[in-house]
């Protein structure tokens, strides 16, 4: 599972090795970019990247990178392997763009073959997934001084979600995607009497109740609405989590998983809110039907750049706390590794590295902003770097300390649809929450057998 913003999303056809040879050789004739520019190598757009024989033979020094996600996302890389470049002479870096509906299969395929890109990004369970198949290196074991460098600099957060207990190191994250709260600064203030953002579910909760009284939605969830992440924020602000530490057992049915389950429940049933799993956060929002709403930190390019109208009349903040005090925001995003298969992992980690430099962020900040899109670095001491503007670097950085990633426990991927159908027979069928959890702990701890 990726944890991304899903509206990235398109179509692509395979093609050959010879045309991705060609397209490599051909890249080898190009100049990097220049210090000053802003816009990165242009991807090709014709020739998707394909399950290909790794390319020590097209280029001494070259590095293929495969993006999973959107074309800006695959060029704001691009934009700091530019600069890599820039200070390594002779080396050549392309990025290509796969889709998120097609790239776990073609990475699987590639792995299995023997062959494809020198790294890989993708989502933040995938190297674990590829490296326990022998198709990413441990980075910890080949790279240590590597690794050591970006655990300075990563949230220790995704550290715990990303480094296994044993020790191995598949992949570090790349960038970052947060659920926030977003809301309407003025129509809080006018309609509820808030002049800031509800600080706790009891706030929520009289959000609610005046939306009801005036004919507004009031709040919804735009990312997985009644689903395992949506439930995740909820869960870990009650102080409760899926696992124990130690990945031994399934704790979602504590106490605080009832808890948790039980309020989130109410928001549908009692309170009404859309459950419809694609809502237009934005333009409800804009609209006024939603004077708050939970959605992903994409949100806030939508908002800045696509919504003028909205121009200070919006804010990002922290989730609401728990009657426990404490805020959680899920913590998504991509992981970069290296693959088994490259022929110049040296270089390939030693990209990873400078990834984590500040002007490799602001070279993929500048070319994100330019496209109307924001990079969020997997760092708070990095934050700074991507020179975003100061309210949404604060909403960013608020989101960024307290968050919690996905659990790295085995088992988890196996288990998140069954999860998923549990937590929505809740929500929309009324069955009973304990239960309802009990079942999911039964089938997490049955997945977490070898």
């Amino acid at each position: 599972m990726h944890w991304k913003h899903p509206q990235s999303r398109h179509k692509v056809r395979s093609f050959g090795f010879s045309l991705i040879v060609l397209l490599i050789l051909a890249a080898c004739g190009q100049a990097a970019t220049p210090p000053t520019q802003v816009n990165p190598t242009s991807l090709p757009t014709d020739t998707p990247p394909t399950a290909v024989p790794a390319l020590a033979n097209s280029a001494d020094k070259a590095l293929v990178i495969w993006s999973t996600g959107s074309d800006v996302e695959a060029l704001s890389i691009q934009a700091a392997a530019d600069l890599f470049v820039q200070k390594n002479p002779g080396v050549l870096i392309k990025v290509q763009a796969l889709p998120w509906s097609d790239a776990h299969t073609q990475i699987l395929e590639a792995i299995a073959a023997d062959r494809g890109p020198d790294l890989m990004a993708g989502g933040m369970s995938w190297g674990i997934e590829f490296g326990k198949l022998g198709g990413m290196i441990d980075l910890q074991k080949s790279y240590p001084a590597v690794v050591t460098e970006v655990k300075q600099k990563m949230l220790p957060q995704l550290q715990d979600s990303l480094i296994l207990d044993t020790g191995e190191v598949y992949a570090l994250q790349l960038d970052v995607a947060l659920m926030g709260m977003f809301y309407r600064t003025d129509l809080l203030r006018d309609l509820v009497g808030m002049q800031q953002a509800p600080q706790n579910w009891t706030e929520l909760t009289k959000v609610l109740e005046k939306s009801k009284t005036i004919n507004k939605k009031g709040f919804a969830i735009g990312w997985d609405n009644a689903g395992w992440i949506s439930y995740f924020t909820f869960l870990y602000s009650a102080g409760g989590s899926l696992y124990s530490d130690d990945c031994s057992k399934a704790t979602i049915n504590s106490a605080a998983g009832l808890q948790a389950l039980t309020y989130f429940r109410d928001l549908y049933t009692k309170y009404q809110i859309p459950t419809d799993t694609s809502l237009d956060i934005e333009g409800g929002l804009e609209s006024g039907d939603y004077l708050v709403s939970y959605a992903g930190t994409w949100t806030v390019a939508a908002l800045e750049f696509n919504r003028p109208g909205l121009a200070g009349k919006w804010a990002v903040a922290p989730l609401p706390k728990s009657p426990k005090g404490q805020s959680v925001s899920f913590l998504g995003g991509r992981v970069i590794g290296v693959m088994e298969a490259s022929q110049n992992k040296d270089l390939a980690a030693e990209f990873i590295r400078f990834l984590y430099s500040e002007e490799a962020v602001a070279a993929q900040s500048a070319y994100a902003q330019s496209a109307n899109n924001f990079y969020v670095p997997p760092s708070l001491p990095l934050l700074s770097a991507a020179k975003l503007p100061s309210t949404i670097e604060a909403g960013f950085r608020g989101l960024l300390e307290q968050s919690a990633g996905p659990p790295k426990c085995v088992g988890w991927e196996e288990s998140t649809s069954d999860i998923q159908k549990l937590l929505q027979e809740v929500v929309y069928n009324n069955a009973d929450p304990q239960d309802a959890l009990d079942q999911a702990a039964e089938i997490m701890n049955r997945n977490l057998q070898p």
